[in-house]
């Protein structure tokens, strides 16, 4: 059951599939009982695997990588400053002790002109690089630009040998015995708002129903490395639950594999079946043509939520094209416990989000209205 939902969104991001573990080029992934957060952290530790030269467990033990630079085993983390909260935790897990934060324009998406500058940078002191972009960021609902930030980067991946690269061995005694050809980055793309709900948008603009599509993110791109999802959001599945997807060829066998599992380890170890039952039966009575109406619904649904908000006087609502979230100043805390609307600080301004999602009808924007009407609804 989970093999046939990671088909299917192996297809949904045009992944090769179905998954051949003798393909290199075909699709492995798994889902995950903690959302898109573990998905998140396991793409930084296969990153950070890959990119150090690790081999797998039958040969570690034998070889040991061989650089005349001793940064090209050190992986450098770019990371927008949208990026979600998991990433930061990941790296202080996985020891990734050089992040680098790169600034974000006026919607929430990452600067190309500031990545590439860093990317520069790094690249020109050997270390291999990992890339994390947003595809609908928690804050702002931003999408980056992965598909022109790939462009920008590929031309200096190929300056500094790291577009490709040959990685060698030795043994004990020092004598050369292996060549591996690896790539020098990793790009991973965080689509936990927008992976699963973006592509149904791209379908519906295909047939003429909607005039606007999100920029491309998926495995379309060569250099995509990984995918995250969280299938709360708009799939709507009632458990915590998201997607790791990622290419055979990058997977670094873990050095204590245990057999009993009878596959390849996760990030959490031991996994709820829940999770694949619900998502396989969202996906068996939901064609794309349901999930395309869904997604223009709630496309609806965001863009009455923006119209509505706006009438309101100096709240200074923000919502991205195409995004389900929408940013205000925070209300009061009678309103914020009422809703569940959280208070986040900015140099001092407290602001707040609303998330258009299927359970979120006109009749309850209308309710918030009229709360946030109220003369003393933002004295905090």
């Amino acid at each position: 059951m989970e093999r046939a939902v990671l088909d299917y969104y192996a297809e949904l991001w045009n992944a090769k599939w179905p998954h051949d573990e003798n393909d290199g080029e075909s699709y492995w992934g798994y889902i995950t009982p903690m959302g898109a957060s573990e998905a998140n952290i396991y793409a930084l530790w296969n990153a950070r695997d890959y990119l150090s030269g690790k081999l797998s467990a039958a040969e570690a033990g034998i070889f040991k990588h061989v650089a005349e630079n001793s940064n090209a085993y050190n992986p450098v983390l770019l990371s927008s400053g949208s990026k979600h909260y998991s990433f930061p935790k990941g790296c202080a897990i996985l020891g990734l002790g050089t992040v680098i934060e790169i600034p974000v324009d006026a919607t929430g998406a990452v600067r190309i002109e500031d990545l590439t500058k860093a990317a520069e940078f790094y690249a020109s002191q050997g270390h291999p690089i990992i890339i994390c972009f947003n595809y609908g960021s928690t804050v702002n609902g931003a999408y980056d630009d992965v598909a022109r930030a790939c462009e920008a980067l590929k031309p200096i991946l190929e300056k500094y040998n790291l577009f490709e690269r040959d990685l060698v061995y030795e043994n004990e005694a020092g004598e050369i015995k292996k060549s591996i050809r690896r790539a020098g980055y990793w790009v991973h793309v965080d689509g936990a708002f927008g992976s699963s709900y973006m592509p149904f948008i791209e379908m519906a603009h295909s047939r003429g129903m909607i005039g606007a599509k999100g920029p491309t993110f998926d495995f379309r791109l060569p250099m995509v490395s990984s995918i995250s999802s969280s299938e709360q959001k708009f799939t709507g599945v009632p458990v915590p639950t998201g997607i790791l997807m990622s290419k055979v060829k990058f997977q670094i066998i873990a050095d204590s594999p245990p057999e009993y599992i009878g596959g390849r380890p996760t990030l959490s170890g031991t996994r709820n079946g829940l999770a694949p039952m619900l998502l396989w039966n969202s996906i068996a009575r939901n064609s794309y043509d349901d999930k395309i109406k869904k997604a223009l619904a709630i496309q609806e649904t965001a863009e009455y939520m923006e119209k509505k908000l706006r009438n309101l006087q100096d709240i200074d609502v923000k919502r991205n094209p195409l995004s389900l979230t929408l940013r205000f100043k925070c209300p009061n805390n009678d309103i914020c416990k009422k809703y569940s609307l959280w208070a986040d600080n900015v140099n001092g301004s407290f602001y707040t989000n609303v998330f258009a999602m299927e359970h979120v009808s006109k009749e309850l924007i209308d309710a918030l209205f009229e709360d946030l009407s109220a003369p003393d609804a933002f004295k905090r």
